[in-house]
């Protein structure tokens, strides 16, 4: 059977010899559970590919500011509106508006959102606030550990060329406008103002000149997806379970020890031993063939006729 946490709670229980202390049981799985994803390359991570939807840019003309619920709205203009935290709107204009970019700290419906901060007291009823979401965030899936490779979406229209936030700052504050069809792309994290985990988020430029549910592909490796119940079987294959319990002892051993370096050695231990070594191999065995080299020298084949003349070098053995 599949591990979930009660399970978990019981191989805590044996190797301390007693119930756990401090910290929870969840947040030990979870801990144990990160570790183990960060520890190696898993093919059992890897996710079918997905399709990103792009965002188009939205244009507010006469939205109206409530000062007490920090509230944005204007009939109609969030309809088509996805929200994604760290998205932000540029206020243009507006009676007693400080004009500037804020952050939205929600989609109260589809005639409104939810500043995190106040756009100015004095614009508090007025309905003249002029502003623009450039949508450049991409949502990714909830599971997203890593990327593989970004590729086009639908169609063949759209080339996707992976850079730095720091490139796409850059590309951002040149006034000079594009239309073409390759975005610059790169991972960022949005934080809410009320805590919590940050979420990771695909950055683009330019801005998607329309809304896309099949814009850019995506070929993904997961990360941990925390147990939301105590039954809730865990998302692992079968030889990497012993792994996994392995990590969860050696965490409960270290935090009820309080002795960070043996927790580190344990950790050590676990991860050039002979458990995660044998995981290794039955993961990277699960396909042994990726065909032949490609991208390589081509060549032409001696007295071969004119549709056989030219063939890929085979990969190297």
């Amino acid at each position: 059977m599949p591990l979930t946490l009660l399970d978990c709670a019981d191989h805590i229980e044996h190797t301390l010899s007693g119930p756990l202390s401090m910290p929870s049981v969840l947040e030990l799985a979870n801990q144990a559970g990160e570790h183990l994803v960060g520890m190696h390359q898993w093919m059992f991570l890897r996710r079918p590919p997905v399709r990103l939807a792009t965002r188009a840019s939205i244009t507010l003309t006469g939205s109206t500011w409530t000062e007490s619920s920090l509230a944005l709205v204007e009939t109609s203009a969030y309809a088509s509106y996805t929200f994604l935290q760290g998205d932000e709107v540029e206020i243009t204009a507006g009676t007693g508006a400080n004009l500037g970019h804020y952050k939205l700290a929600s989609k109260a419906n589809n005639n409104g959102v939810v500043l995190e901060t106040s756009i100015g007291s004095a614009a508090d009823g007025n309905s003249d606030i002029t502003g623009t979401l450039t949508l450049w965030g991409v949502a990714l899936p909830s599971d997203f550990g890593n990327i593989l490779e970004l590729t086009s979406g639908d169609g063949l229209q759209n080339y996707v060329q992976l850079t730095t936030m720091d490139e796409i700052a850059r590309l951002r504050s040149d006034t000079v406008s594009t239309s073409g069809t390759l975005y610059r792309a790169a991972i960022s994290y949005g934080q809410a103002l009320a805590g919590g985990a940050p979420v990771p988020r695909l950055e683009l430029w330019p801005q998607p000149p329309s809304a896309d549910p099949n814009g850019i592909l995506l070929n993904y490796r997961a990360g941990w997806v925390e147990p939301t119940s105590d039954s809730v079987q865990f998302n692992l294959p079968r030889y990497v379970e012993s792994l996994y319990i392995a990590l969860l002892r050696a965490f409960a051993r270290g935090y009820e020890e309080e002795d960070e370096g043996t927790l580190s050695q344990r950790l050590a231990e676990i991860e050039f031993g002979a458990v995660m070594a044998g995981a290794k191999r039955r993961d990277g065995g699960v396909q042994r063939s990726y065909g032949a080299m490609s991208g390589g020298w081509r060549g032409v084949r001696s007295g071969a006729s004119i549709t056989d003349r030219d063939y890929p070098l085979g990969g190297p053995s």
